[in-house]
């Protein structure tokens, strides 16, 4: 341990100062000077010394010194004194006068020296650098008024020691402390404690601040990755297993890590790291995508997307991710995917609604994967599909879209369709595809390339347009079509296609042709109008 030089310059008008600084800390004065020797004071000061010490309001007839220069003058009189103490002590032979002048030092500096505070995501941090003293605070939990936290003290080359203890009961606290004083002897731990648990407490307990709105227009995009990722909240991407997402997940990752255009139409706006949450794959087999998506697109994917293997529901590890955002300045936030992330009950809303609101903790652009369920997959008619689970899947998010795998598509690709179902502000933005194509064709692919995929209105038929619009898109104008024929052309059942041309013939954009003789044991017949 170093000590500052023991001379600070000590003349009457430079202590007259400092003790006039004091005089105006009539509430920290008592602790100051309570670890600082009356050598340290000139024998007409040490009147005055002694009443600032017992808390006394004393007026001193000299501005007071500026606070660097009254901790310059404390340190350096009162650690040299100690300093030279302890070298008598060594040289009596005595271990416990050693001991006590090293604890009076340390103590010292611990009054003199508040700690330095550092705060990532929900770690707090506490250094002590003179006396090589770090207390870590994490994994903060909340139960019933009593907070509690896992405590990792380091003190210079030894072992860090670790526990969890509450922060606001005072025997928890005793305890630890008399643990402590055990294993690292000869350390302040008590004044150590104090500092870390008022501020520790007091950050939890005030949370967010309250702040007044202002009306300003946002400045800058509205997206991280135009026209697919929002720049603030969470975006959710569903559709069945198989159609995608994956790929999808990591294209959108690239593109953000790097900050340039990987494909035509999806832009970033700005490089952002990002962190990969992974519940549902393996390390290698996204470093096997990702060297795939790098001989495609022809771009470095090694080494630029930091990784997660996720076991745990997101709520139990999401102050450890806050923590590691705030760490290594993450931008985006991939969770893959919402099911296995929600933990038990994934089709609940309480799970969902405790999940998403981890993730809004995360305060960066997040991009989740969502399944649909079995009935959802099996649909080809009607409205748009729907995420698995609560329906706060949709509502919550500020901007969701469906994926659907079209199966106009050749062996060695994967053509992907993407609707945007909702968004919290603007209008939607129109359908587009990406056209991913293994490389070679029929063998191993070693490369990925991704494409901008124009999607028209007949490849989009099936999936995406409501009944009504299907039926139109089947239907050519002055070509009678029979009741059957036009549900199986539109996928739909013969009861739903009936009913939905009943309305649109009163909407005048379908109508009856006259019938003949010959079509009594014939279905009815629709003609879509020239309109």
């Amino acid at each position: 341990m170093s000590y500052p030089d023991p001379d600070a310059g000590i003349t009457p008008e430079v202590e007259l100062r400092v003790l006039a600084w004091l005089a105006s800390r009539p509430e920290q004065a008592p602790k100051i000077l309570s670890g600082i020797s009356d050598d340290s004071f000139t024998k007409e000061s040490r009147r005055v010394v002694e009443s600032l010490r017992q808390g006394k309001a004393i007026e001193i007839p000299a501005p007071p010194a500026t606070e660097e220069e009254a901790l310059k003058y404390l340190r350096g009189q009162a650690l040299g004194l100690l300093t030279r103490d302890a070298g008598r002590a060594t040289k009596t032979g005595s271990i416990e006068a050693v001991a006590r002048s090293y604890e009076r030092v340390v103590r010292l500096v611990s009054v003199l020296e508040p700690p330095v505070r550092e705060q990532r995501g929900d770690e707090f941090v506490l250094r002590w650098p003179r006396v090589q003293v770090d207390i870590a605070v994490r994994d903060l939990r909340d139960d019933h008024g009593d907070l509690t936290a896992e405590i990792t003290v380091r003190h210079a080359e030894q072992l860090p020691l670790a526990t969890r203890s509450s922060l606001v009961r005072i025997r928890s606290r005793t305890e630890l402390e008399r643990w402590l004083k055990v294993e690292r002897p000869g350390l302040p731990w008590s004044e150590y404690l104090a500092h870390v648990c008022s501020w520790v407490v007091d950050a939890y307990r005030t949370g967010t601040p309250v702040t007044v709105l202002d009306a300003v227009l946002r400045k800058g995009p509205r997206c991280l990755v135009d026209p697919l990722v929002e720049d603030d909240g969470i975006t959710v991407f569903y559709a069945d297993g198989g159609s995608g997402k994956g790929y999808l997940a990591l294209l959108l990752a690239l593109s953000a890590s790097h900050g340039v255009p990987l494909v035509e139409g999806i832009r970033p706006s700005r490089v952002a790291p990002v962190l990969y949450l992974d519940w549902e794959s393996s390390g290698p087999d996204l470093e096997h995508r990702l060297a795939l998506l790098g001989q495609g697109l022809k771009v470095n994917t090694a080494n630029v997307i930091r990784y997660r293997r996720m076991v745990r529901p997101l709520t139990e590890e999401a102050g450890a991710i806050r923590s590691e955002i705030a760490r290594s300045g993450i931008g985006l936030v991939v969770v893959d995917s919402l099911a296995p992330a929600c933990g038990y009950e994934p089709e609940g809303s309480d799970s969902v609604l405790r999940t998403l609101a981890a993730i809004r903790t995360f305060g960066v652009a997040t991009v989740v994967t969502a399944h649909v369920s079995k009935e959802m997959a099996e649909r080809r008619v009607g409205a748009p599909l729907r995420p698995y689970g609560s329906v706060f899947v949709l509502n919550l998010a500020r901007s969701c879209w469906e994926i659907q795998r079209s199966r106009d598509h050749r062996e060695h690709e994967l053509l992907l369709e993407l609707y945007h179902r909702k968004i919290n502000e603007g209008p939607r933005h129109a359908p587009f595809g990406l056209r991913l194509s293994f490389d070679p064709a029929g063998d191993i692919p070693t490369a990925v390339t991704v494409e901008a995929h124009q999607i028209s209105v007949d490849e989009g038929l099936t999936t995406e347009a409501s009944v009504s619009r299907r039926i139109l898109l089947v239907m050519h104008a002055g070509n009678p079509m029979e009741s059957g024929e036009i549900a199986h052309a539109a996928e739909c059942s013969k009861e739903t296609a009936e009913r939905t041309l009943r309305r649109l013939r009163e909407q005048g954009k379908v109508a009856n042709p006259p019938t003949s003789e010959t079509d009594g044991d014939r279905q009815m017949r629709w003609v879509k109008t020239a309109q």
